[in-house]
């Protein structure tokens, strides 16, 4: 015979953490006063400051953890006990085992005698035949992911120039006032994780098994134990046109015969999510403007003012939760193979308190005592046959789903601006100077909100 083993494995896993965080503020001012003259009565000056300040805090936390493996298995290989042989042990309590393991085909005893004469024996006999081609591929890990920021910022300027001009035919002057103040904060978070366990495996089992073929079993007087077992694929006889025989004595006899082929794909992934969302933030802004402006030369004069008054402020908040869920398997079983306890066979215990049990177990087929005869002697005896067939083709198609999500968020700002403005001029001389005036106003103000909520379900529970 031949034997060959095939076999390939190979697995890995992996393991990441990490963590991140960072804090930061600043500071700034700056201010600058200043005053200049030229020739010919020209004047300027002016304060200009501006300051600022910024801070944020983030973190961030992640870890990644997985293990996957596979494997490829082929077994295959013919292996025989003895064959064409006989085997003669004499009188005594003597102890005969045969014991053989293969992939496609195992055979104890064939063609072969085995004798023991006078005395308690011992007699086993086993065949394993365990014929695999398979491959197995799995992957299981974890993920988490974490951050949050926040932040803080604030600035204000400041401006106050004026300037001035005179001369003999005459003069102007102007001035500009501004005060501008800003401010922003807010926070965001976000945290999830995921976990996942899949599987890909084949397995394909067979083989052909037989303990005692075309052979006899002599075991002479005594109080003998004889056990035979066979177990194989498609194909498992533990005694097949053979015969055993036993003298006087409280014998026991054991056989057994095992069928345990298999064609099977199993597919199954699990996996789950889950994240969070949290944010809110706040601005405020305002602003005050001023402006003048006056000039006379010769016979025309003019003055002009401006003034300006702006707030605007805005909030708001958003939040979202998702969760989900899947558990999702298509598999295929088929178990089969024909089981023989004792097939065209004879069987004589002899004179005593014997016991003796036979049994099938396979697949599709199974036959504890199947055209053969038992025969006992004189005696108290216990006999037993057990047959049992439960072949399997079967496919599961299962697919829980669970899929949630729901989300919520308000917006709202308020806004309001005033201003007002005169505009003056006045020509001619002596007694004719008329005046003409101009002057306008506004007031606007106004505020928008939004919000909204959604949410949403998806759930599926299907099974075939």
């Amino acid at each position: 015979g031949y034997s060959y083993t095939s076999d390939y494995d190979y697995a890995s896993s992996g393991y990441d953490i990490g963590r991140s965080s960072g804090e930061s503020s600043s500071w700034h001012f700056y201010q600058n006063n200043y005053r200049y003259w030229w020739w010919g009565n020209h004047e300027s000056q002016g304060e200009n400051t501006s300051q600022w300040e910024n801070s944020w805090n983030r973190n961030h936390d992640y870890s990644n953890k997985s293990t996957s493996e596979y494997s490829n298995t082929q077994r295959f290989g013919s292996a025989v006990g003895t064959e064409n042989s006989s085997i003669d042990l004499g009188n005594g309590d003597n102890t005969a085992e045969i014991s053989v393991k293969g992939g496609e085909r195992a055979l104890g005893l064939v063609s072969s005698d085995l004798l023991t004469g006078s005395g308690s024996d011992t007699i086993s006999i086993s065949t394993n035949a365990d014929g695999v081609i398979g491959y197995r591929n799995t992957n299981a890990g974890s993920q988490l992911n974490s951050s949050s920021d926040s932040y803080r910022y604030s600035s204000k300027n400041y401006h106050n120039n004026e300037y001035s001009s005179r001369s003999w035919y005459g003069y102007n002057q102007s001035s500009s006032e501004g005060d501008y103040d800003y401010r922003s904060e807010g926070e965001y978070t976000n945290q999830g994780q995921s976990n996942w366990d899949n599987e890909y495996s084949r397995t394909y089992r067979f083989g052909v098994s037989i303990s005692t073929d075309n052979s006899s079993i002599d075991a002479g007087n005594g109080d003998n134990n004889i056990n035979l077992q066979a177990v194989g694929g498609e194909l498992a006889i533990a005694l097949a046109g053979s015969s055993i025989s036993a003298g006087h004595g409280d014998d026991s006899l054991s056989i057994i015969g095992l069928a345990e082929g298999e064609d099977s794909y199993i597919n199954r992934n699990k996996s789950s999510s889950k994240w969070n969302h949290d944010s809110w933030h706040s601005n405020k802004r305002s602003e005050e403007y001023s402006r003048s402006y006056t000039s006379a030369y010769y016979w025309y004069n003019r003055i002009e003012e401006y003034s300006r008054n702006q707030e605007d402020e805005s909030d708001g908040f958003s939040t979202s939760r998702s969760t989900y869920n899947q558990d999702y398997k298509y598999s295929r079983i088929n178990r089969f193979g024909s089981a023989f306890g004792a097939q065209n066979s004879t069987i004589r215990l002899g004179d005593g308190d014997n016991e003796a049990s036979i049994s099938a177990n396979g697949g599709e087929r199974a036959e504890a005592l199947s055209n053969s005869s038992l025969e006992t002697g004189k005696g108290d005896d216990v006999i037993s046959l057990s047959a049992t067939a439960l072949g399997e083709k079967s496919l599961i198609d299962q697919n829980k789903y669970l899929s949630e999500y729901s989300s919520e968020y308000s917006h709202q700002s308020d806004y309001s601006s005033q201003g007002e403005g005169t505009y003056q001029t006045r020509y001619g001389f002596g007694w004719w100077r008329p005046t003409r005036e101009n002057t306008h106003a506004y007031n606007y103000s106004g505020s928008n909100q939004s919000q909204g909520k959604h949410q949403s379900l998806w759930v599926q529970d299907y099974e075939n």
